[in-house]
């Protein structure tokens, strides 16, 4: 996303900031903090949400030394299935989170958009390399390289809420409250969390 302005100290396990929480762009799959102090905690990072946003955040963070924890509320990564898949694989690779060819199940060389005044448009899609992925197994992967380079990713567990504390936020998944240093709702308008930050998108 890439998480250039994240902070890792000498000893490779504490993150710096002064705010609590980080964005996530679920389009653009980007992160972003600003100013720094130190902070202690469990985790570095509590994330809500195990689809495609929040498993490539996590899966990034981990690999650059942070103390991710993933908290899904579904038992199953990829279910139920979020969209139909159709995606660019140059932007994917720019990220670094190319699809296996074994979850790519058609490519897209032109659409035809029909406007009600009978006109059609042609759309050349071949230079973004556009292509139909199976989603659920495709965020399968990404949770697969999370998992991998260190983060936790807890199925079955909702996110109920969060609150700023001294030093970081306090985050409630499930009966449990867990402290860390940022928290990142990648839920998603359709199923944020009661008190996040997506509220107005619903």
């Amino acid at each position: 996303f890439p998480l250039d302005n994240l902070e890792v100290g000498p000893n490779n396990n504490r993150l710096f900031q002064r705010r609590s929480f980080l964005t996530v762009n679920t389009n653009g799959i980007k992160a972003s903090a600003e100013g720094f102090s130190a902070l202690a905690g469990p985790y570095d990072v509590v994330v809500a949400g195990g689809s495609i946003a929040g498993l490539a955040f996590a899966a990034e963070a981990a690999k650059r030394g942070l103390s991710v924890l993933v908290a899904e509320e579904h038992a199953e990564i990829g279910e139920p299935e979020k969209c139909d898949g159709l995606v660019s694989l140059k932007g994917l690779r720019m990220f670094g989170f190319a699809p296996d060819r074994s979850v790519i199940q058609n490519q897209i060389a032109s659409g035809v958009v029909h406007s009600p005044g009978g006109h059609d448009l042609v759309v050349n899609a071949t230079a973004l390399e556009v292509v139909v992925l199976d989603r659920s197994a495709y965020d399968r992967q990404v949770c697969a390289k999370a998992e991998s380079w260190g983060a936790e990713v807890r199925r079955g567990a909702r996110v109920a809420g969060h609150r700023e504390i001294d030093g970081g936020v306090a985050v409630r998944v499930g009966e449990e409250t867990i402290e860390a240093k940022y928290f990142i709702d990648a839920t998603g308008p359709s199923s944020a969390p009661k008190e996040g930050m997506l509220s107005a998108a619903k």
